[in-house]
């Protein structure tokens, strides 16, 4: 159903444009001139431009209205500039961690040069043997209850049903590593 409305500009020229109920509100931008950032009011409220004149209840004959945001050169680069000094400032001094609704400030070379650390200290876990990695020492009782424990034979076939023997332990649950 084809409804017509008036399109109010901001420099006071009234358009009369038909178009279907159903359509978005964006058909409007078409016939609305100029590059710059604009919105559109109908009854005191601001249009979002994905719904249907059906949605907002616009019928035949209403009027609609433009309004154009104006910004002056000076304002707008000093928004970009003060946006941009901010940006710069997080990512070359600084990183932000939110935790526990506290908010921390971390020198980035710090942070990365304990991740470094970090990885250092795994890498060279990784390459050590087993019997000398670092880890609590094996208590005597422990010992004990190792020579104690029985072997278990795991078939090579595959099964189509799980085991119903115990699969042996490969890690001690109380060897852990460190800041993990």
């Amino acid at each position: 159903m084809q409804i017509s409305v008036f399109l109010h500009d901001s420099n006071n020229e009234i358009k009369e444009i038909s178009v279907h109920k159903t359509d978005p509100v964006q058909v409007l931008q078409d016939e609305i001139k100029g590059n710059d950032k604009r919105f559109i009011m109908y009854k005191n409220s601001l249009l979002m431009t994905s719904f249907s004149f059906q949605f907002f209840g616009i019928k035949d004959g209403d009027h609609l209205y433009v309004l154009r945001t104006k910004y002056g050169n000076k304002k707008r680069e000093m928004a970009e500039t003060s946006k941009s000094l901010l940006q710069m400032q997080r990512s070359s001094r600084c990183c932000m961690i939110l935790s526990n609704n506290n908010v921390e400030v971390i020198d980035k070379s710090a942070l990365l040069e304990c991740t470094r650390l970090l990885d250092l200290m795994y890498l060279r876990d990784d390459y050590l043997s087993p019997a000398s990695r670092r880890g609590p020492e094996i208590m005597a009782s422990d010992a004990s209850q190792a020579s104690n424990s029985s072997k278990s034979i795991i078939p090579t076939v595959r099964l189509n049903e799980p085991s119903s023997e115990v699969l042996p332990i490969f890690w001690n649950p109380g060897h852990k590593r460190l800041l993990s």
